[in-house]
């Protein structure tokens, strides 16, 4: 059982790690990364930091700026049909800063498979947990939280942008 000291260095740690995680996205455009990391320790002045400071698109713009629709009507033509495909993953560093805290302790790695609806600009939402193993440490928890960090290409079907679902596999392993 841990004691309140420890739990307090224990967060101290983790909002140090997260600075540090933050600093890196945002000097590398990675905004949408950043704001993730940021609210997952719950500091506003972080938050608010990388609101400021961010250099890249807003992310919530980041589809329509790749060139993918946005709403239904008269388009010009698209490519031709195709399945959804990646055009971004998070970056290791925050999928090590989601990493359970209670299997990083235990040195213990894990593989989730989240299953996701992509809208027509490829963003996910409606994740549910597929597969986790193991199943009892915050792995499954983990990658929910990560999953909306994902981008991809949304499915083309007859020229145009349609929602669709995919498998998302996220494996967690400890840093060599």
């Amino acid at each position: 059982m841990y004691s309140s000291a420890q739990e307090a260095v224990e967060q101290k740690v983790r909002a140090l790690e997260a600075e540090k995680v933050v600093a890196w996205a945002i000097v590398d455009g990675r905004c949408k990364d950043a704001l993730a990391v940021a609210r997952e320790v719950r500091d506003g002045e972080l938050v608010s930091k990388v609101r400021r400071d961010c250099t890249q698109a807003p992310w919530e713009n980041d589809a329509m700026a790749a060139g993918h629709l946005h709403e239904p009507g008269p388009t010009k033509a698209l490519a031709a049909d195709r399945e959804a495909d990646w055009r971004r993953q998070p970056a290791a560093d925050v999928v090590q800063f989601f990493y359970p805290s209670d299997a990083q302790r235990k040195k213990i790695g894990g593989m989730v498979i989240v299953r996701c609806r992509i809208n027509e600009a490829g963003v996910p939402h409606d994740c549910q947990i597929a597969s986790e193993t193991p199943d009892d440490l915050g792995f499954g928890e983990a990658a929910l939280k990560l999953a909306p960090l994902f981008e991809l290409n949304p499915k083309i079907a007859n020229g145009r942008a349609v929602e669709s679902t995919v498998r998302i596999p996220i494996t967690f392993k400890m840093p060599d």
